[in-house]
């Protein structure tokens, strides 16, 4: 799995390879990341670097780490035949939390309308690529495992960690300010697919087709 996440890594960074390094941006802010056929939005930060190819084409790979996501349901658990005592009551209800967490890595080009890179307000779009981890945890509330066992078994997974691949593009705008930076905001569009998904986040959590919005701040460098 670790395997298909460095390619990727690998690629964006032959991408970053043609880059010069007179000048260079890094860059953070605040995320949110949903798809269109959940309910779920998920809320985090991001860190970015970005580069001018020329005054109206740059690179830039950033990534955005989100904050877990807790499901909260409940399973039975029954007595075990093989206690000393059979327990009271024989079977009983216990609270199952399922969490997920989320961190993220894309990389492409932008190209910038109306103004450059680095002059007055711009629109900018481009294409990416988007490496996503996702690791997804159970636990189950405290009862004595001498006397009671699940009866589905939920609550015993081990952690597992997913690897998703999308393809998409952004669009958004900046305005430059007179401190060497600039304000960003941007709407992101991706089409994701699994390369390895044991606990199926691709189906439960996110939805093939997602979107994210990004606003930050933009610190130039010459």
């Amino acid at each position: 799995m670790m395997k298909y996440f460095s390619v990727l890594l690998f690629c964006i960074t032959m991408l970053m390879s043609n880059n010069g390094v007179s000048q260079y941006s890094l860059g953070g802010g605040l995320s949110t990341f949903g798809s269109f056929e959940t309910d779920f939005t998920r809320y985090g930060i991001h860190a970015f670097y970005e580069a001018p190819r020329n005054e109206v084409n740059s690179f830039f790979i950033r990534g955005t780490i989100t904050l877990p996501i807790n499901f909260y349901d409940s399973i039975l658990v029954e007595g075990n035949p093989n206690a000393p005592t059979p327990p009271t009551p024989f079977v009983k209800t216990v609270e199952l939390r399922r969490r997920t967490s989320l961190f993220s890595v894309d990389g492409g080009t932008r190209v910038y309308l109306f103004n450059t890179y680095d002059a007055g307000f711009s629109v900018y779009g481009g294409f990416h690529l988007r490496g996503i981890l996702s690791t997804y945890s159970e636990r189950l509330g405290e009862y004595d495992e001498g006397l009671y066992s699940p009866q589905s078994g939920a609550g015993t997974l081990p952690t597992s960690t997913s690897l998703l691949l999308g393809i998409g593009g952004n669009l958004g705008f900046k305005h430059q300010l007179p401190m060497n930076g600039a304000l960003t905001f941007d709407l992101v569009v991706d089409l994701i697919r699994r390369l390895h998904d044991p606990a199926a986040i691709l189906t439960n959590e996110i939805a093939p087709l997602s979107f994210s919005f990004n606003v930050g701040y933009r610190f130039d460098w010459y």
